[in-house]
């Protein structure tokens, strides 16, 4: 699962466009709004839309001027296995 925070400008006198525009994106979710245009906004993995497509498709959205990353997790989907790595033990070192 990818997760990834991203802050974004919008042009002035275009906030309720970019406002707009954020909320239609799949994925994303707006979180906060400054009166001078910025939001903070996080975008996770969708059922039709990859993160990584969809942060780069911000900065083409109607009324934004600029979206910068800011935060980035990767998780793997399979929990599991990273259970099976954190419970196997380390080899000891042999000749140190």
């Amino acid at each position: 699962m990818n997760i990834a925070g991203v802050l974004i400008h919008a042009y002035p006198g275009a906030t309720e466009t970019a406002r707009a525009a954020l909320q239609t994106l799949e994925g994303v979710e707006l979180h906060h709004e400054t009166p001078d245009g910025r939001f903070i906004v996080t975008v996770e993995d969708g059922e039709n839309a990859c993160c990584d497509d969809t942060i780069l498709a911000l900065a083409n959205t109607p009324g934004v001027a600029s979206a910068a990353l800011v935060y980035h997790s990767f998780e793997s989907e399979n929990l599991n296995a990273s259970a099976e790595l954190a419970a196997t033990p380390a080899s000891p070192i042999r000749g140190a």
